[in-house]
């Protein structure tokens, strides 16, 4: 019997109501290696195609090769099961096949179409179409160009959907309200100046409208006459506890600069939120803020600062870099030893007059090493396997990790430990990932509402007036 009859068996007595036919490209399971449970009650096509790739890719250094790896055992896990050409169930109750096309079959695709895995990949898709015209047949590859060709061949394609908890970014939890006081008869807010926390009745009492905040989030609170004041909703205890702005004890040293950062400090060096989110516009202050707070709590809550940052460049890549881990990682290291230099004083003053690369890599040598044993800063995609115990967590930019990666980094926290996410879902520059299919907008989704989680978007940059009327501009922009 045929393939083309094995297909056209399997499907025979299939009604419009029966479940959906799904082929999945590689990048599917490359992003999440359990992708493929993930389709419910429908089946999912796998052409052989992907099996031979991903066996091309196990070998890979980092990342690619581990993901690979990953998703072959899940394949060798339904093979185990029974015969995938006719089809192992999943957890879903869906069936996942894998099957395959010939040369020949490619008249079914427009004139022109090389003989490539992918374009095999959309025949068998085509395939499947001719042979269960009463069913909806789908391809879905995290490759923009993929989606294209299958689209261009009258496919009906899409991007992987399941770890997409948010349809947009204006659905994100933003973990900060305004909170306007109608009727303030009995001085909520000039109490809240006075005493440095308030019980949400005195709240409720003043307002016009239901109160609906999450735990931990950041309230500008406003009465009638101006007065207003800086606060986080405590919801396990009912209380808004005040944020108070202070000015500096010496000339050098670095505070926040406006209401968010005074917001995001406070989150910072809270005990009782051990998992943090900061989103925000470049210059926001959501790396600096962290690393701020983290020196400040070494030797008291936390033995060591720990800083996970993704390799992930702007750009054309550069190839093959040499050298050791310590050699490979040196450059993505350097934006946060910069502002390390900045808060310790480093270079000194007559050190800003020297241009040479070979001092200003000194200063960042220097500062690495002031810190010693109390700081390590190392690539993301090493520490599976870790738990932080006592340890204040940085992972930045974490837009540009999987939301199966900011699972592993969350899953790490031990005891005494606090991780703090940062980064700025509009900057992705790692392909696959997206706006609202990334590590950070997974993590505020999903944890938005638990009572250990905070979270704060920070939309204004401090770096240049410059930079914050280029962003509104790009705004603006999208917005029309």
């Amino acid at each position: 019997m045929t393939k083309k009859s094995s297909i056209r068996r399997c499907f025979l007595s299939d009604t419009p109501e029966t479940p959906k036919i799904y082929v999945v490209d590689t990048s599917v399971p490359m992003h999440e290696d359990e992708a493929l449970e993930n389709f419910g009650d429908n089946c999912v096509f796998l052409h052989i195609a992907v099996v031979e790739e991903l066996e091309g890719l196990k070998k890979a250094d980092g990342e690619k090769g581990a993901s690979a790896r990953a998703a072959l055992r899940k394949i060798v896990a339904f093979s185990d099961q029974g015969s995938l050409t006719n089809g192992v169930p999943t957890r879903g109750g869906g069936r996942i096949f894998i099957s395959y096309t010939s040369d020949e079959d490619f008249q079914l695709l427009p004139v022109g179409l090389e003989k490539t895995n992918d374009n095999r990949m959309i025949l068998l898709a085509k395939k499947l179409q001719n042979a269960n015209p009463c069913r909806q047949v789908i391809v879905v590859s995290k490759e923009n160009s993929m989606r294209i060709k299958a689209n261009a061949c009258g496919l009906l394609a899409q991007d992987y959907k399941h770890d997409k908890l948010v349809s947009s970014l204006n659905e994100l939890y933003s973990g900060f309200s305004t909170i306007v006081l109608e009727k303030d008869e009995l001085g909520a807010v000039a109490e809240l100046l006075k005493v440095g926390s308030l019980d949400e009745s005195f709240i409720k009492d003043a307002l016009a409208s239901d109160l609906n905040l999450h735990p931990n989030q950041c309230c500008l609170i406003r009465n009638s006459d101006g007065q207003e004041a800086m606060a986080i909703y405590k919801k396990q205890a009912h209380t808004f506890v005040l944020v108070k702005p202070r000015s500096k004890k010496t000339a050098d040293e670095l505070i926040p600069r406006n209401m968010y950062q005074w917001f995001a400090y406070a989150l910072l060096t809270d005990p009782s939120v051990r998992v943090l989110t900061l989103c925000g516009v470049a210059g926001a202050g959501k790396t600096l803020m962290s690393l701020c707070a983290g020196i400040e709590q070494l030797g008291g809550l936390y033995n060591q600062l720990t800083v996970f940052r993704t390799p992930a460049g702007v750009g054309l890549e550069l190839g093959f870099m040499p050298g050791d881990l310590h050699e490979k990682f040196k450059d993505w290291k350097k934006p946060i030893l910069k502002l390390f230099n900045r808060m310790l004083g480093h270079p000194a003053k007559d050190d800003k007059k020297k241009s040479s690369k070979k001092s200003r890599s000194s200063d960042l040598e220097i500062t690495e090493a002031s810190l010693g044993d109390s700081l390590e800063i190392g690539p993301i995609m090493y520490l599976q396997g870790d738990t932080f115990f006592n340890q204040f967590v940085i992972a930045d930019e974490t837009q540009n990790i999987t939301p199966k990666e900011a699972e592993i980094v969350r899953t790490r926290l031990g005891e005494g430990s606090k991780i703090v996410f940062t980064g700025d879902p509009t900057q992705i520059v790692r392909p696959h990932l997206d706006s609202i299919s990334n590590g950070l907008v997974s993590t505020i989704a999903l944890l938005a509402g638990a009572e250990y989680y905070g979270h704060l978007n920070m939309p204004i940059s401090e770096r240049d007036d410059v930079v914050q009327d280029m962003i509104e501009r790009a705004k603006q922009r999208t917005q029309t």
